[in-house]
């Protein structure tokens, strides 16, 4: 259990560095983000020193719960997906400028619209 913290406050630690620093690799022109492999290393790591089974991962994963993992990544990829089809489509340019329209050049107006 004492392990399974340490390694936890260690991951957490260096996931807020990662974040502060926002450290990156470049591949090619691919600009990819290290805070996403510093929890995916703390699991890893995790699994290798046995602090938690392959099987309480999944079970953990997978849980038929509110709070399931991979239906709040399906959720968000889902719509992020959505977002950007209706970005590319001009819908958010089309309902900014109705705002802006809608607000007669007023400044109070367009913060209050």
């Amino acid at each position: 259990m004492t392990r399974a913290l340490v390694i936890a406050g260690i991951t957490a630690a260096l996931m807020v560095l990662c974040v502060l620093l926002k450290p990156y690799i470049y591949v090619k022109k691919l600009k990819i983000g290290l805070y996403w492999m510093v929890c995916v290393a703390g699991a890893a790591v995790m699994l290798i020193c046995g602090c938690i089974s392959l099987s309480d991962a999944w079970q953990g994963i997978t849980a038929p719960t509110a709070v399931n993992p991979l239906k709040i990544l399906a959720l968000f990829i889902s719509m992020t997906l959505i977002s950007v089809f209706l970005g590319d489509a001009g819908f958010f340019d089309a309902c900014a400028d109705k705002v802006f329209r809608s607000a007669g050049g007023s400044q109070f107006k367009l913060f209050l619209t």
